[in-house]
């Protein structure tokens, strides 16, 4: 059972306080709360950062021995972008064309918002223009704020409401680093989670033995809990209260709060954009998750 003050605490700070967690800044300030909240129970923590130049720099936390666990349970960190559509699973390059086309309309939308301000102030500026004016100076404080949201948007905005993805699932990941201590169970919190899994690629650098993965993504919703992989039984999630879903060729196996459709005979998984902005965090999903893994089911 989740302690209710603890996770109370850490629901109002990674939901509002470390929320945008989407460039360096704003990650070094996650992971500092991160791991001091973590050495509260945890003294088997490392921080390890990959990359060689600020623009490729990623940074994972490790909890529990790496190299000799049985299974690892990992969640990202990062934060998205804000994007049209609905949350495809496993289909990372639908979600990085919806990115790129909500950027590419909002930037073109604030092209023409400038370009006919311009056109407006060019006429003004024909018949009453003054160096030192204030009309002069306000217009030229409008466009320094202008460029700087163009630019802002122009290189993607975070999405600020989070709590679902992927926030609930670091959330649950606290809970459970904290239920389990044992020397067969490690934990990860990656970067570079939202459109691929580079963070969690870097454990090919590390030494360790064939464990079971298991990714928490978006587990928060009023949607089923869904466990999607090959490391598992049907038995084994039914115990848990969770459905199944088998697929042998993915390398990792995934627990996510989904909605499902059937396109081309083929099973889809996926969340509104309703879903994505739930306020309220499906506790139960949480819960769940923590008795999968805390009564050695897994």
């Amino acid at each position: 059972m989740l302690n209710e003050k603890n996770f109370k605490d850490w629901l109002f700070r990674y939901q509002y306080v470390y929320k945008i967690r989407n460039n360096n800044k704003s990650k070094e300030r996650f992971i500092k709360a991160l791991v001091t909240d973590l050495f509260k129970w945890r003294n088997d923590i490392q921080v390890i950062e990959y990359g060689e130049n600020k623009k490729n720099k990623l940074k994972n936390i490790y909890v529990g021995n790496i190299e000799k666990a049985d299974r690892i349970i990992c969640a990202h960190y990062d934060t998205p972008i804000k994007n049209l559509g609905s949350y495809i699973f496993f289909d990372k390059t639908k979600a990085k064309t919806q990115t790129t086309l909500f950027i590419f309309i909002s930037s073109l939308l604030m092209v023409l918002v400038g370009l006919l301000l311009t056109l407006g102030y060019k006429e003004l500026a024909l018949t009453n223009f003054s160096l030192f004016s204030l009309p002069t100076l306000i217009i030229g404080l409008f466009y320094a704020f202008y460029f700087y949201f163009l630019n802002k948007i122009a290189n993607g905005i975070a999405e600020r409401q989070n709590l679902i993805r992927n926030t609930s699932s670091i959330l649950a990941l606290l809970a459970l680093s904290k239920e389990i201590d044992d020397q067969k169970t490690a934990f990860i919190f990656f970067d570079r989670g939202i459109y691929g899994n580079l963070g969690l690629k870097m454990l090919d650098k590390e030494k360790i033995k064939d464990a079971s993965i298991y990714i928490l993504d978006s587990v928060g919703t009023d949607a089923p809990l869904y466990l999607v992989g090959n490391r598992f039984t049907k038995n084994q999630a039914n115990k848990a209260g969770i459905l199944t879903f088998f697929q042998n060729s993915f390398k990792y196996n995934y627990l996510i709060s989904a909605r499902t459709s059937e396109e081309n005979s083929i099973e889809k998984f996926y969340l509104s954009r309703k879903d994505l902005k739930q306020k309220e965090l499906n506790i139960t999903n949480i819960e769940k998750i923590v008795h999968l893994f805390t009564n050695n089911i897994l």
